[in-house]
Formats: C-alpha cells, sequence, structure tokens
C-alpha cells in the first residue's frame, strides 16, 4: 500500500482541525439533556412498576444501569467541557508566547530542564478531549444492545401479569424466559461471526473499543477504568438508592433513637415531578386540624383483591373491620397514628395532573393529637403465594410529622 493511500484525505484533516467548534455545542446541550434526564427515568421506571405491572427487581436493575450510564456521561461530558476551556486557554497562550518558556529568565538549577512549547500543550490537550469525547459516545453505543435486552424482558413480564398469571408457575416462566432469550442472543452472536462480513471485526463498538484498548497501554487502561468507576459509582449509588417503589418490601427502621426524615414523603418538600413512592403527606407540619394522607395504588392491587374475593375466609382473619362484599384498594391498607389504629372510610382515588399517578387520598384529623412530634404507619396486606394465605406488613411504611399548636 502506497503512502498515497495511506494519507488522511484532506476533507478529513479539515474536519478534524475544526472539530472543536461541534465538540463544543454538543457537550454543552449534551450536559443539559442528561443533568435534566434523570427524574424522567425516575418516574418511567416507577410507572413501569406502579401502573404496568411490571417485574419490580427487572425494572429496578435497568433503573440502576440508566442511572449509571446517565451519571458517567454527564461526568465525561462535564469533564470535556472543561477541558475544553483549557485548551481554549492554551490556544490564546500559544499566541501570546508562541515560544513558550524562555531559559533565560529561569533559576539556574530549572534552565537544564525541557518544557513544552503552548503548541505542544493544545495538541496534548486536543487529543484528550476528542479521546473523552469518542468515548462517551462509545458507552453510549454498547450499553443500548443491553438495555434494549431489559427493555424486552420487562415488556415479557407485563404481558405475563396481565395474563393474571400471577401464580407459583409465574417464577419458573420468568427464568425460562431469561434463559431463553440469552441463548438467542448468544446464538445470534456465533451465526453472526460466522458469517462473512458480519463478524466482530465489522461491529462499529467492536472497532471503537478495539481501537481504545490497542492504543492505550493495559496499565493505563486499568488506572483510568479504576480512577472512573470510583468517581461515578458513588455517584450512581446515591440516586439508586433513592428508588423504592417495590409494593411488598419492608422498611427498615431507624437503628438509632433519633427519627429520619425523608423529604419525598411530604408533597411540600419533594419534586412536584417526581412521582410518590409509596405514601407521602401533605406537610410535616401540621397547621390545621385535618392530616393530607396519599398513598400509591399499584396494578398489582387488582390481582391481590381478585385472591381476596377467592379467599374471603382468609381475609378476614387479618382485617375483620372490612366488608368482603364492598372490598375495595383501600382494604389493603391498615393505618396507624403512634400505634393506634384510625378508622377513616372516606376516601377518594385522585390522579396527578403532572405525572398521571393514581393516589388514594384521605384527611386524617389531628385534633386529639398533642403538639410535638407523631408518627403515621401504614401496614399493607400482601398475599403469601408459598402459604397461600394472606400476611400484613407491619413496617411497609412509616412517615414522622410534627403537629403545631395554635396556642
Amino acid at each position: 500500500m502506497t503512502s498515497q493511500e495511506n494519507k488522511t484525505p484532506d476533507w478529513l484533516t479539515k474536519i478534524q482541525n475544526n472539530s472543536w467548534e461541534p465538540e463544543i455545542i454538543i457537550s454543552g446541550f449534551s450536559i443539559a439533556f442528561f443533568f435534566l434526564l434523570p427524574k424522567y427515568i425516575y418516574n418511567f421506571t416507577a410507572m413501569l412498576i406502579q401502573d404496568l405491572g411490571a417485574n419490580v427487581i427487572l425494572s429496578t436493575v435497568q433503573y440502576g444501569l440508566m442511572t449509571f450510564i446517565v451519571t458517567s456521561l454527564q461526568v465525561l461530558f462535564t469533564g470535556h467541557l472543561v477541558l475544553r476551556g483549557l485548551w481554549a486557554g492554551l490556544v490564546g497562550l500559544s499566541y501570546v508566547f508562541p515560544n513558550g518558556v524562555r531559559k533565560e529568565n529561569l533559576k539556574k538549577e530549572l534552565r537544564d530542564s525541557d518544557f513544552k512549547k503552548p503548541i505542544d500543550l493544545v495538541i496534548e490537550v486536543e487529543k484528550v478531549c476528542s479521546l473523552i469525547f469518542s468515548f462517551a459516545f462509545t458507552i453510549i453505543l454498547f450499553l443500548i444492545n443491553i438495555i434494549a435486552l431489559y427493555s424486552i424482558l420487562i415488556i415479557c413480564f407485563m404481558l405475563l401479569y396481565n395474563f393474571n398469571l400471577d401464580t407459583q408457575m409465574t417464577r419458573i416462566v420468568q427464568v425460562a424466559l431469561v434463559l431463553c432469550l440469552s441463548a438467542i442472543f448468544v446464538w445470534f452472536q456465533r451465526s453472526r461471526s460466522k458469517k462473512p462480513g458480519l463478524n466482530g471485526s465489522q461491529s462499529l463498538v467492536n472497532n471503537l473499543l478495539n481501537t481504545f484498548t490497542t492504543n492505550i497501554p493495559k496499565k493505563t487502561q486499568i488506572l483510568l477504568l479504576l480512577g472512573f468507576a470510583m468517581l461515578v459509582v458513588p455517584l450512581s449509588y446515591s440516586n439508586i438508592n433513592k428508588f423504592k417503589f417495590d409494593a411488598n418490601d419492608v422498611t427498615k427502621k431507624p437503628k438509632t433513637g433519633l427519627v429520619s426524615i425523608n423529604q419525598n414523603n411530604y408533597l411540600d418538600k419533594k419534586s412536584d415531578e417526581l412521582r410518590i413512592q409509596r405514601a407521602a403527606l401533605n406537610s410535616y407540619d401540621v397547621t390545621n386540624s385535618d392530616l393530607e394522607l396519599y398513598i400509591s395504588t399499584y396494578k398489582s392491587d387488582r390481582i391481590l383483591l381478585r385472591e381476596i374475593t377467592n379467599n374471603p375466609d382468609k381475609f378476614a382473619i387479618i382485617r375483620p373491620d372490612v366488608d368482603i362484599e364492598s372490598v375495595d384498594q383501600t382494604a389493603l391498607y391498615r393505618v396507624y397514628i403512634d400505634d393506634q389504629p384510625i378508622n377513616n372510610d372516606e376516601w377518594l382515588l385522585t390522579k396527578n395532573s403532572s405525572y398521571k399517578q393514581e393516589l388514594l387520598t384521605t384527611y386524617i384529623s389531628t385534633e386529639s393529637l398533642f403538639p410535638g412530634l407523631h408518627t403515621l404507619e401504614i401496614k399493607r396486606v400482601k398475599w403469601d403465594k408459598k402459604a397461600k394465605d394472606f400476611v400484613l406488613i407491619d413496617d411497609w411504611m412509616r412517615i414522622p410529622f410534627n403537629v403545631v399548636s395554635h396556642k
């Protein structure tokens, strides 16, 4: 192959020399986009679980994966934009002082040292910026396949739920589905590699990854990946740990005597654009006689109501106060304040206008409560498939609130 064939085309050289302009624009828009995206991922995954009955574990894993991706891209594009700012400063420096350091003005002990010219530093920072930019889009391409696979699994499990396959066989069907899709994926990759022109070397992602791995020393790769993980994992975990939409999970009690306040449990403190996880109060400080309680509804509630209809005697054991003939979603919850049961038959089914979440709403009188700290506790009915019996989840939700004296 001649040198003429290896020569970079003039049009490509021109684009490479001016790539910083679209890079800065794309980085700026990407940073704004990826910092706005988490709340939509949060609400979308919560909607899958609450409104569509998607598998909780798979949905939560997908949320964690997407959160990790978005956090990684936030870090990469922010770092890219910062380095581009440094690059612009070096470009200006190379214009003002093109020759760089003047050794005759240095201290004697430094005159024998080698210093790079500003133009050399510009080129080095330019390479790092381009590398970060290309790596960011490689992450997007590489993980799209994983997200697509999880999406297929979630859709399949939603279909199983819609057909009311909420039996012991559901778990077997779910495991079989995961194994089947995994086998199809492996078979597709192998058959693809055997066909000429369709092997792994033709893949855009493989080309990009191999370009990185064959040009960057292994030790440097390991150090970069470790440093990147140490930065991204804690940032991602803080968001992933807040995602709690499992209808059958237990809320952990505080290990100490200190009261833990979660702003997502109060409408006046939480973001109006985020879904209510399980339940919420209108405010931490109650200044009037009524306390507003909002409980999230789940599609799994319909399955639970069906089990109540099929097993009225078993349900009556844990909820003897409920009329089986007129049972509805409110029968699944038992509300307490300071361990004292609250008897309230007036419930409303409302829908939030911002994110279309269905909520059970009721008003609880606080006239008999003394001023100060109180705890509202919600117990939820659960159908135990193995025992084929109803169970009451004692610590389903605990929300502290403060009654303010009117005197």
